[in-house]
């Protein structure tokens, strides 16, 4: 990651020994002398944090506090004033001025400021991603001992200890995000934001979502205003479904990547943030370049860390480690004793092919485990007497997520006698949803 930047503005001589001595600290340093010159400076450095003179010799500090907030409404702004400018400083306290200290003071007193005033953006940040994240039920990506899970494990660590992009391939339920948030979670910026974006939106949401746009003057509420790419700085962007990115919107994305850089929508000036990209795809890099569906950069090509997740159904003698350990947890958040399996119930959970990956497995076993009348859950409280691979593929015709549904309902119509009351207390649906798709399955066929 790249250092944490500083911008003091303030008197050429003054400013010399407290840069010298934030720079010894390990922060990156630049410095503007008067008001004229500090505005085109900010635009050019873009600062985490600045240290405002409130005795500049030319310009209103209050003025200068509002055009700096309209740029980035965001970074924290610490005003050092005389005992002659102080009632100017603490007027500019309105203008969301994160502190205003009085001259003359010692460094390690700004100091201990700028570190407080950094924090408290980071912890903003921090806030704002966990928003996205609350009440995902993840799990260890690495549960198994096949040799796909040995060799993602040995592929993970090595993208956890560097800062290149990655993406993360495979089907629907197989974890990619699940492994996403691992790979953050392990690496160098595991204390900053992880920041997830669903790909899958319309472009104008998805942009103004990513990037946002410039406003004429500054909101009056930064948590709505920051844009994603923003509240990740210094931490990890995650893009799911980047499949399904507008390749209109790509060469923001590439500037983003190779350097570093970002326009807000209707902006005129680049922004420099520091944040690690990983996306997730249903179809390989390669498919997505020879389709067009991404851009071919060959640099970014070169960086980018391919890793492809395994299906389920490839990899069946990790099932009963991962039933085990999905059983644990949702024994935990129950709070009973722990759940077991059959034998017949691990056989079933073997024989299946798992179109849905591990995310239908935790799906299946958390049905069963809410609906069983004991801790040893059977092959008869998986369900899978309504849903058998004989029945999928006899039926041979069932192509879409629509048959699916349709052939799943009649068979529970069938056990049940055709009573659409039981039937629909055990789909989990209203009855009046399945009068309704009966009703239309009925007009279907007479079409």
């Amino acid at each position: 990651m790249n250092k944490e930047r500083i911008l003091i503005m303030e008197e050429q001589e003054a400013s010399r020994a407290l840069s010298e001595y934030l720079q010894a600290r390990g922060y990156e340093v630049s410095t503007a002398a008067t008001g004229a010159s500090a505005e085109a400076t900010w635009r050019s450095v873009l600062p985490d944090l600045t240290v405002i003179d409130a005795d500049l010799p030319d310009g209103s500090i209050e003025r200068l506090v509002l055009r700096l907030r309209t740029i980035d409404s965001s970074a924290p702004i610490i005003v050092l004033a005389s005992f002659a400018s102080i009632g100017v400083a603490t007027a500019a306290v309105g203008l969301a001025v994160e502190r205003v200290l009085s001259k003359p003071l010692e460094p390690a007193t700004v100091l201990d400021a700028v570190e407080r005033s950094l924090q408290n953006r980071r912890n903003h940040r921090l806030r704002l991603a966990q928003i996205a994240r609350t009440g995902r039920f993840s799990l260890d990506p690495f549960v198994g001992q096949s040799k796909a899970i040995r060799n993602l494990r040995d592929l993970a660590l090595d993208a956890a200890l560097s800062d290149a992009p990655v993406l993360i391939e495979g089907e629907t339920g197989t974890g990619k995000g699940v492994l996403a948030l691992w790979l953050h979670q392990n690496s160098a910026r595991a204390s900053e934001p992880f920041v997830e974006v669903n790909c899958a939106r319309p472009r104008a949401l998805l942009e103004v979502e990513l990037f946002g746009e410039e406003r004429p003057s500054p909101p009056s509420d930064s948590e709505e205003s920051m844009p994603a790419v923003e509240v990740a700085h210094r931490g990890t962007l995650f893009l799911d479904a980047i499949d399904n990115f507008d390749p209109l919107m790509q060469p923001k994305l590439l500037r983003l990547l190779a350097e570093n850089l970002l326009r807000r929508l209707g902006g005129s000036q680049d922004r420099r943030v520091d944040v690690r990209l990983i996306g997730t795809s249903h179809r390989p890099l390669n498919w997505l370049l020879q389709q067009r569906q991404l851009r071919a950069e060959p640099r970014l090509q070169a960086r980018t860390t391919a890793i492809t997740l395994t299906p389920l159904g490839r990899r069946v003698e990790d099932i009963p480690a991962l039933a085990d350990y999905i059983l644990g947890r949702l024994a935990a958040a129950l709070g009973t004793d722990s759940f077991e399996l059959s034998p017949a119930a691990l056989s079933a959970l073997q024989g299946y092919s798992w179109p849905g990956n591990i995310r239908e497995l935790s799906s299946v076993l958390q049905r069963a485990a809410l609906a069983a009348s004991d801790t040893v859950l059977t092959d008869r409280d998986l369900g899978f007497d309504l849903l058998s691979e004989q029945d999928l593929n006899g039926a041979g015709r069932l192509k879409t997520l629509e048959e699916f549904e349709r052939h799943y309902i009649h068979q529970v119509l069938r056990k049940e006698g055709g009573h659409v009351g039981s039937a629909a207390r055990r789909l989990g649906i209203p009855r009046s949803s399945l009068y309704h798709k009966l009703k239309l399955y009925k007009k279907d066929r007479s079409a």
